[in-house]
């Protein structure tokens, strides 16, 4: 039998998970302005899978870079 649904629980965890959608959403529109400003384009725009997959998460869990490596990785991505 399947278990009552606790609707606090229910609800806070919904809302815990829209605010952190909101403020990813919010941020990678951020760092793709700042993209746009020094690379004149953006992440997806060029399809870098390295930050799409290691900082925006394009294949599940993002795992992070350094600036220096988001760096060379557009840098590559902006020459192919």
């Amino acid at each position: 039998m399947a278990e009552r649904l606790n609707r606090r629980k229910m609800q806070v965890l919904i809302n815990r998970a829209t605010k952190a959608n909101g403020a990813a959403h919010l941020a990678t529109i951020a760092l793709d302005d700042e993209c746009l400003r020094i690379y004149g384009a953006a992440p997806s725009d060029i399809t870098c899978d390295l930050i799409i997959d290691g900082v925006l998460g394009g294949s599940g869990m993002p795992a992070g870079m350094t600036v220096d490596d988001f760096d060379a990785a557009m840098r590559v991505c902006l020459e192919s």
